[in-house]
């Protein structure tokens, strides 16, 4: 995770802190149980657009495109390989987003694994 070098880089968003800290311990979390061992998972923050944009990616598996629709979906659960849940973590990181105004999107990256951006008024 990288941190700002100067309080000029740095990504304020106004919102329900408890619920934001929530929001991304659900990725942060998921990113580490559906990693490969012994990697890494990567958090990264921006400015786009007048919007705060964090990233969390993870170098697991990734995800089968015709489950990417469905991920944010009360209950829903992807076939794995033997990984527990019950459905809700990415449906109420959505609610979060949603309720911030923000948007929450996931994508495969290139070369493995998967990302969830998340973008978030300034």
């Amino acid at each position: 995770l990288s941190m700002p070098e100067s309080e000029e880089s740095e990504l304020l968003v106004e919102g329900d802190a408890e619920l934001l800290c929530t929001m991304f311990s659900n990725l942060v979390r998921n990113a580490i149980r559906f990693s490969n061992p012994r990697s890494t998972v990567e958090i990264r923050s921006d400015s786009m657009d007048g919007s705060a944009c964090v990233i969390v990616a993870d170098r697991g598996p990734g995800l089968a495109p015709t489950h990417i629709e469905s991920l944010f979906d009360r209950f829903y659960r992807a076939p794995t390989n033997g990984t527990t849940g019950s459905g809700l973590g990415l449906a109420i990181a959505k609610a979060v987003v949603d309720l911030h105004r923000g948007q929450i999107r996931a994508q495969n990256r290139v070369g493995g694994g998967s990302e969830f951006i998340v973008t978030l008024p300034r």
